[in-house]
């Protein structure tokens, strides 16, 4: 929790979650979210107020991509998030690991 804002909620937040779990069971928590992830991709967001970056996130798994945004600032020699807005589920139209080729007798056209 050490990139989150000092005074913001989000880290507030996630300190109550991690009381009332417990520990080990906010640990697990948090590793069984992050258990399914193929791939993530960041972009740099619009719409942030001055002094704050703008992050698109883009979480992508098997089955479904999750997109959110993260706001962060620069505190001292680093940057911490200050948000996090809700994922939005996208359902890709070609699901992540379908083959985008036809393969014949093991070649690939490109070979």
């Amino acid at each position: 929790m050490d990139r989150l804002d000092d005074a913001g909620e989000l880290r507030r937040s996630l300190k109550q979650a991690r009381l009332q779990q417990g520990v080990e069971a906010f640990r697990e928590s948090l590793k069984r979210s992050a258990s399914g992830i193929k791939g993530l991709a960041v972009s740099r967001g619009d719409d942030a107020p001055d002094g704050v970056v703008a992050i698109d996130v883009e979480i992508v798994y098997a089955d479904r991509n999750e997109r959110q945004k993260m706001l962060l600032v620069q505190q001292g020699n680093g940057w911490v998030i200050t948000s996090i807005e809700t994922a939005t589920v996208i359902e890709p139209s070609i699901p992540y690991g379908t083959p985008v080729f036809q393969e014949e007798d093991g070649v690939r056209p490109d070979d």
